[in-house]
């Protein structure tokens, strides 16, 4: 780590890319559109330098060790956040697809406890921030919460989340995100199939104003855009009562 201590990745051809995709988005399209970002989470990144199975080892056999590279991984990441909120960013959103394997204390200390940092220095920049982990996260979502983000983003029934049970947990503190499976009727089903199945999670949540619809997580490159626009259509569409 301390050799990589002075790494760069400012200069690297695909954060230069996408740093200056965000710059022309935020020349180029309205504000009334958001510009926003993803950007890996402490815990992945230091799963993908370790190897996700030795990252997981090391959260019982070597915390010290895995927890100094969560830090690096952090201040990586920050690299990039500055960089994209300088280029016009409003919106960072944290994947942690990693952090799913975890039980709520180590989830705490090797994922949470440094996107935080994260957090705050969004916060510091105005600009807004999204967590968003692949499964069932019921179990993660007060800590996710309490990192102080903006909203969490959720992911489809299928995999295990109850967005009602979310709710009740999380209270109206944070926006819920979610949660349309993605390789469900949107991907193999008819316009008319889709706008059926959003209704019902529309309907579901219609008592809950911190709720913002979308996809359980990404779509896969097959999905018909015919689908997406009867996706999007339909929560256009909708009102709250």
């Amino acid at each position: 780590m301390e050799k990589l201590s002075d790494l760069d990745i400012t200069a690297d051809a695909r954060v230069v890319c996408y740093v200056e995709t965000i710059k022309r988005m935020a020349d180029n399209l309205p504000q009334s559109v958001l510009k926003g970002s993803y950007v890996a989470g402490p815990y992945t990144l230091a799963a993908l330098i370790l190897g996700a199975e030795n990252a997981a080892m090391a959260t019982i056999t070597n915390t010290d060790k895995l927890n100094s590279v969560c830090d690096f991984s952090r201040e990586i990441i920050l690299q990039y956040v500055r960089a994209l909120i300088n280029a016009g960013a409003q919106l960072i959103c944290v994947l942690e697809p990693s952090a799913a394997m975890l039980g709520p204390d180590e989830f705490s200390k090797f994922s949470a406890n440094h996107v935080s940092h994260i957090v705050d220095y969004c916060n510091a920049n105005e600009t807004d921030t999204i967590y968003h982990i692949c499964g069932n996260t019921t179990h993660l979502v007060e800590i996710m919460k309490n990192t102080g983000v903006d909203a969490l983003s959720l992911d489809s029934k299928e995999a295990g989340v109850n967005l009602k049970v979310v709710a009740e947990i999380t209270n109206d503190e944070v926006v819920l995100i979610g949660n349309l499976i993605p390789t469900g009727k949107i991907l193999s089903g008819t316009p008319d199939e889709v706008i059926i199945e959003t209704s019902e999670i529309l309907k579901e949540m219609n008592n809950y104003e911190n709720f913002l619809l979308s996809t359980g997580c990404d779509l896969p490159q097959e999905v018909p855009l015919e689908n997406i626009d009867a996706f999007v259509s339909t929560g256009r569409k909708f009102r709250i009562d």
